[in-house]
């Protein structure tokens, strides 16, 4: 299925070659090339996170599901192994679910925000994906504040601009890594401090 549009594209340009006058094949080139090429880094990228939909990744990702149906929206302390996680639920734009478990480090976590103002926390994101079996990775910025209550409250830090060829190399060298696809060990640690957490909030 994934590489049925790359065969029938060359196909259906070759036929438009043979059958119809220069102009058309002219037309023909500068539509089918770029469609062929964007098919072509899609079913890799397809292939890829296919490579790693593995029976072992499965049954993390459903040790992971499992963990959202209690505690959803919560921080989770874990003095023993020195983060702070929250399990976050949210949707996509075309409205499938995305399940994230953020982690941060302990101390940081509990330091941000003490003197009023937002400050920004660098956290581990593990995020389910919503349409194949495999659970992705990133680190990113949040800021952290606090109500006077001390409840923490978190919110976006806007990303530096970049340029589009600055976006397509960062691209192609974690598709090329697959970086963003964390070891099953770091899942099973990362399991294993959300099971032994207990709730804060």
């Amino acid at each position: 299925m994934i590489f049925g549009p790359v065969v029938v594209l060359p196909v259906t340009v070759a036929a438009v070659f043979v059958a119809l006058p220069a102009l058309f094949r002219i037309a023909a080139l500068a539509a089918g090339v770029p469609a062929l090429v964007y098919l072509i880094s899609s079913a890799r990228r397809e292939l890829r996170v296919d490579r790693h939909a593995t029976p072992e990744m499965r049954a993390r990702y459903d040790d992971l599901s499992g963990l959202f149906r209690e505690g959803a929206g919560v921080v989770l302390d874990n003095v023993d192994e020195g983060v702070a996680i929250m399990l976050v639920n949210g949707r996509a734009g075309k409205g499938a679910e995305l399940r994230s478990v953020l982690r941060f480090d302990r101390g940081e976590f509990e330091a941000a925000g003490r003197d009023g103002r937002p400050t920004p926390v660098v956290f581990a994101q593990f995020f389910l994906d919503p349409v194949r079996a495999v659970v992705r990775h990133r680190v990113s910025v949040l800021a952290v504040s606090r109500t006077e209550k001390g409840t923490p409250i978190i919110s976006a830090v806007p990303s530096p601009p970049r340029s589009r060829r600055e976006t397509r190399k960062t691209d192609r060298l974690v598709e090329r890594l697959a970086a963003d696809i964390p070891s099953l060990r770091d899942l099973d640690v990362l399991i294993g401090q959300v099971q032994s957490s207990t709730a804060r909030i």
